[in-house]
């Protein structure tokens, strides 16, 4: 995850991800996948390396080599990053709001409680343009795990 003093800034987000992701297509060979964007893939028959960005989170499966060159690489760029995490059994890794956890070799990706924040809103309400902002962003969330694939066409309409 990228580290900057830009966070508390509203485009902080966009600065860091469009920065990090030209970083990877251009220093790491890597190249979008199809159907998403922020989904990068190595080109390399050396090493292999997936990653899964998003804002300033990044999910990666990575061999050894692809690590080694990763982590030499992103210090000639001058980028600073939180210390990876890596799945193991116990404890879960927690991603922006969904929790990965390692069963054997079964993952298992769940959302972490915004399906419980879900209402009704009540149109009646001084405050339903907000109740109702609020409850449209936790579907979209909730669709981006369900169906990853929506991703993308959020991400091209935003």
């Amino acid at each position: 995850m990228v580290q900057s003093p830009l966070y508390g800034i509203p485009e902080a987000g966009t600065h860091w991800l469009k920065t990090y992701h030209d970083y990877h297509i251009q220093k790491l060979s890597m190249q979008t996948s199809t159907y998403d964007f922020y989904l990068l893939i190595s080109t390399t028959t050396e090493a292999f390396g997936i990653f899964g960005m998003q804002t300033d989170d990044t999910l990666m499966l990575l061999d050894r080599d692809f690590t080694r060159i990763e982590e030499k690489e992103i210090l000639k760029a001058g980028l600073k990053s939180k210390p990876r995490e890596v799945l193991v059994e116990e404890p879960p890794l927690v991603l922006n709001g969904g929790i990965l956890s390692k069963d054997g070799t079964t993952l298992r990706l769940r959302q972490k409680g915004q399906s419980e924040k879900l209402s009704m809103v009540d149109i009646s309400s001084t405050t339903f343009k907000q109740e109702y902002r609020e409850q449209r962003a936790r579907g979209v969330y909730l669709a981006t795990l369900c169906q990853p694939e929506a991703s993308f066409d959020l991400s091209i309409a935003a």
